[in-house]
């Protein structure tokens, strides 16, 4: 897909500086870059653990969000430690840093890099190419955006340092001794050979999609508050008692920077065209309205998620809206897609025959009102479960929000099923998120 393609073309080479030394840096691993659920499971307080004894293969979460003028993606880089080898330094479980990449709509098929705003612990810093349109606003500029060449095309450098894993534009951080050379990738996921590999390849993760975290951001395993990764101090954390701090690391809807006036705690994710006005002049060259934000809910998993919540396990509605108002919020979702334009007739049409319709019906319309590939806009194994849900007869039972049906058919209160981004999506579009009047 589109955003895929878009967040793989502008995504960072990425040094990553190693400390070999210490009783915590597993000899360089304690900085390899890796995956949230790295150990197989999505719990936050059994990471620095298991770092000592899982592989840590290079992944890193990207996040679009787009308005009229501008892409802004977001890639966020976890270490299961943040560590230190001296007792001056606390440590603590868990470790997500990033860099928000500031992507001008210019009429090429990727745009046009304009500038960056990189997280180090609690601080936020700016960084221009050279020939960029926009200089420094209200906050001054750290340094320059430097490009290397990768498959053809320039992506830009970033680094972030050993232990604490700071984040900046390289040179402003660099590999200093040992260290790993990371390239980004769609399909590879490398582990580094040596604390000096310069070859290895990342693998990127949709933040929104089920391999990513956001539509885990409920989940009390995960997350002690929102936005802040759970972690505890068992494992050995902190090289003397009271060094290991709890519940110390953030997602990037909790990125903050303290000081950078009017942009509040995760704004550099979730309202990035702020954040970007303000770091950044002129502010008028950036559109403040989205077209596209999963995080603020058009065009994404967030409000169909939402709507499904809010129904109680009696079917029970918790609000009111009418029919069209409905179809024309379906139809906006579609649009801000990859490629289809939904009319409100076509989706109010497709909502009220289909659980009567053939399969092939079915696939027709879908791919008439889709434009080509089914697949390309309902994940690639959700198609069964669709047809199937659409021509069971069950619709009145989700109208109700009391049952839906999972990978095998079965019927699941709805409560009780942590669904997949697909059917979540889908859902969106089978029924609707309120009582109709």
């Amino acid at each position: 897909m589109f955003r895929a393609a878009l967040a793989k073309r502008w995504s960072p080479i990425h040094y990553q500086d190693l400390d070999v030394t210490g009783s915590h840096s597993l000899n360089g691993r304690a900085d390899y870059i890796s995956r949230v659920d790295f150990d197989g499971d999505w719990s936050g307080t059994n990471n620095w653990d298991n770092a000592a004894s899982r592989p840590l293969t290079a992944h890193a979460y990207q996040s679009v969000v787009e308005t009229s003028s501008h892409w802004y993606i977001v890639y966020t880089f976890f270490h299961p430690r943040d560590w230190s080898d001296t007792i001056f330094d606390t440590e603590h479980e868990n470790d997500g840093e990033g860099v928000l990449l500031i992507v001008e709509r210019d009429g090429t098929q990727y745009g046009k890099l304009i500038g960056a705003v990189t997280v180090a612990h609690k601080d936020f810093f700016s960084f221009l190419p050279d020939g960029s349109p926009i200089t420094s606003g209200a906050e001054s500029s750290d340094g320059k955006l430097a490009f290397a060449t990768l498959e053809g095309v320039p992506p830009p450098i970033t680094a972030q340092e050993a232990k604490g894993h700071g984040l900046k534009a390289w040179p402003a951080n660099d590999i200093v001794g040992d260290g790993v050379k990371y390239y980004p990738s769609l399909t590879t996921a490398e582990e580094p050979s040596s604390a000096s590999d310069s070859d290895v390849r990342y693998k990127l993760i949709d933040m929104y999609g089920s391999g990513g975290f956001w539509t885990r951001r409920g989940l009390s395993e995960l997350f002690s508050s929102d936005g802040t990764f759970r972690g505890d101090t068992s494992g050995g954390c902190g090289l003397i008692a009271g060094l290991c701090s709890s519940n110390s690391a953030n997602a990037p809807c909790g990125w903050d920077d303290g000081d950078d006036g009017p942009a509040l705690r995760g704004e550099i994710a979730t309202d990035p065209a702020k954040l970007a006005a303000h770091y950044f002049s002129l502010s008028s060259r950036f559109s403040t309205t989205y077209t596209f934000n999963p995080f603020k809910g058009p065009g994404g998993p967030q409000r169909a998620l939402s709507a499904a919540r809010a129904r109680s396990s009696l079917g029970r509605m918790r609000g009111t809206v009418r029919y069209g108002d409905w179809v024309e919020e379906v139809a906006a979702e579609a649009r801000s897609r990859d490629k289809p334009v939904l009319g409100a007739r076509a989706v109010r049409d497709w909502h009220s025959h289909s659980t009567t319709a053939s399969e092939s019906e079915v696939v027709r319309g879908l791919r008439r009102r889709f434009g080509g590939s089914l697949r390309s806009h309902v994940r690639q194994g959700c198609a069964q479960w669709l047809f199937r849900t659409l021509l069971s007869g069950v619709r009145p039972l989700l109208g109700q929000g009391r049952f839906h049906l999972d990978a095998e058919f079965k019927y699941q209160p709805l409560e009780s099923v942590d669904m997949s981004p697909c059917q979540v999506n889908l859902l969106a579009f089978l029924r609707p998120p309120v009582s109709m009047d």
